[in-house]
């Protein structure tokens, strides 16, 4: 298949002055170019400094007709390098790509398949001695080449033993996922991989980093679960150990900081224990006693990365992955999902998930630079109670209730004209028809936001429990937004978590149950709010959300209507239009809630 277009446009570019033909199509099929029509035309390149950039070309044959999907500039790439025309010689289910070097070399490209010459053998006759001598090589190579396999890993073996002591050996579990799980049937639908390619990491949690991606004409994000337990621990015990060699509050009075480049190291691990909140701790050096160190203490606490964390990574890309699979998951207040793919192989495997990229980011990174009118405040606790209502609904043949499990303003994104929506579904839970939850879960989710009942692990297991967990939460999320609004008078605070006052930025399980359960706490409500009737109704709507007792709850559709209510009942622009007194983070570092 031979095919050319005579095409002229812009996309990217060069320095030195490189041109492309850049064309692009807009198939009823293609979400990605959905809406942009056809353009074309010749471009001159532009683009970073000492970097190379190419040409490409992307289409489809369908039934014989060659359907051109883009055509314009690639970024630097080692599989265009010295390639001067556009040839691909590898089919993709009917989409072909390919890239070149120099000038409008995309304006042809082809699909040339490689070709396997045919070997013509000669047979002659052989002796019954020659014939027996080729039995016996072909049979024994194997046997040897399988022996000296075993002797290389018993060296191996016996080498690593003595480099880590066993601790430091993967459990039985871990290398059990790692090599004998089968994989996760095939994401569908399947994104080309060439043209996606990372920008920059936009943030960075206990999952792994979400990416800004380019895919064609397109920004997305994609989130990436790292698949490497037992690299992760030497980097992350390498990077620890660098921050606290100079020493500082975390040394003990009367103890020198090691010498520069020194600290521990894998082959000094001495023994591993469980601290009260259950995480793994890692000794190193010599502490095996209770006069260790506070140096080697805080360096390891969380530096280890095993099986059960790995376990954890994948069982939340898959989770997500089936829950924005599920039958009428698109909804405007839902992120966006686009595809998962599985990259790399083996100990080097990463699993991503694309979704929609939203520039603005979380709703805890915009509470943090900037203040709310009420106006704003309305669309965003509407359009977040619309999308969490829509998960608890059950559409019976339709879609499933669905329990987030993890709401925080974290999991909010805010797109352009400030309309939310609901993201990250690694714990997220569906009721199906005939199905039991089961009775086996753990108090997952943010400490900070966990309701009362799980805090006290008295929850009982059924859907509706569940759901008014995510109800609890939201609640906690609506305080945030009150708490930097402008429609009343007065200095707006800074932004704070819930709970910040009482437990800081990062609260132990203890702390939240001394704080949520025992003393029944909740974020205070100023007084000043009261006099503002949308105000007064988000705060009535609050209590009822945080109540103790979960069954006295409001449901997330009854919140929504609140919200509507709520708008209806805002101030005039006159009363709403007030000069304050802004304190924003300009200049903290941000905060994360952590765990």
């Amino acid at each position: 298949m031979d095919t050319s277009e005579g095409l002229e446009g812009a996309i990217l570019g060069h320095s030195d002055a490189q041109r492309c033909v850049h064309s692009s199509f807009s198939p009823a099929s293609s979400s990605w170019l959905e809406g942009q029509g056809n353009v074309s035309g010749v471009v001159t390149c532009s683009g970073e400094k000492n970097k190379k950039l190419h040409c490409f070309a992307t289409w489809k044959n369908l039934s014989g007709v060659v359907q051109v999907v883009q055509q314009g500039c690639w970024l630097d790439d080692v599989n265009c390098y010295d390639r001067t025309e556009c040839e691909e010689n590898r089919e993709a289910l009917g989409v072909f790509f390919c890239c070149c070097e120099g000038s409008l070399c995309n304006k042809k490209f082809s699909y040339r398949p490689i070709s396997q010459s045919q070997i013509t053998t000669t047979t002659k006759p052989v002796t019954a001695r020659a014939q027996l001598l080729t039995t016996l090589m072909y049979s024994l190579l194997p046997v040897m080449a399988v022996g000296a396999v075993l002797l290389f890993s018993l060296w191996l073996y016996r080498q690593h033993k003595r480099a880590y002591p066993p601790v430091l050996v993967p459990t039985q579990h871990a290398f059990h996922i790692m090599i004998e799980e089968p994989h996760p049937p095939p994401p569908s639908p399947s994104l080309s991989q060439r043209p996606l390619q990372l920008l920059e990491v936009k943030g960075r949690g206990r999952f792994g980093c979400v990416w800004k991606a380019q895919l064609l004409s397109d920004v997305v994000a994609v989130k990436i679960f790292p698949l490497q337990p037992w690299q992760r621990v030497r980097d992350r015990v390498k990077g620890m150990a660098t921050k606290r060699q100079r020493g500082g509050p975390h040394l003990p009075k009367g103890r020198a900081p090691p010498a520069k480049g020194a600290g521990p190291t894998p082959s000094q691990l001495r023994g591993s224990t469980r601290n009260q909140s259950g995480t793994t701790v890692w000794y190193y050096g010599l502490v095996l006693r209770s006069s260790t160190t506070v140096y080697y203490y805080t360096i390891v606490r969380c530096a280890l990365y095993s099986g059960e964390l790995y376990t954890q990574d994948k069982q939340s890309w898959q989770n997500e992955y089936e829950i924005f699979t599920l039958n009428g998951m698109r909804h405007e207040n839902v992120l966006q999902f686009i595809g998962a793919e599985r990259r790399g192989s083996h100990v080097d495997m990463e699993l991503w998930l694309i979704t929609a990229y939203h520039e603005k980011g979380c709703l805890t990174d915009y509470l943090k630079a900037d203040v709310l009118s009420w106006s704003q405040v309305c669309v965003i606790a509407q359009s977040m109670s619309r999308g969490l209502a829509y998960l608890h609904e059950d559409v019976p043949g339709h879609k499933p209730a669905i329990a987030h499990r993890d709401v925080k303003s974290k999991n909010v994104l805010l797109k352009s004209n400030l309309t939310a929506c609901i993201a990250d579904f690694g714990l997220a839970l569906r009721f199906e028809a005939g199905r039991s939850p089961g009775e086996t879960h753990g108090q997952v989710g943010t400490r900070r936001y966990m309701a009362p009942e799980v805090l006290e692990g008295t929850i009982t297991f059924h859907r509706d429990a569940f759901l008014r967990i995510d109800v609890y939460a939201l609640a906690l999320v609506l305080w945030e937004l009150a708490s930097r609004c402008t429609a009343v008078d007065g200095p707006v605070d800074e932004y704070m978590l819930p709970f910040e006052e009482e437990v800081g930025q990062h609260p132990s399980l203890e702390d939240m149950q001394e704080v949520v359960v025992h003393n029944k706490l909740r974020p205070p409500l100023r007084e000043c709010w009261q006099k503002h009737a949308g105000l007064a109704l988000l705060c009535e709507t609050m209590e009822e959300c945080w109540d103790h007792e979960a069954e006295a709850r409001v449901s997330a559709g009854c919140v929504e209507e609140r919200m509507v209510q709520m708008q209806r009942s805002s101030v005039s622009p006159e009363e709403a239009v007030t000069v304050v007194t802004m304190v924003t983070n300009v200049g903290y570092q941000p905060r994360e809630s952590g765990l």
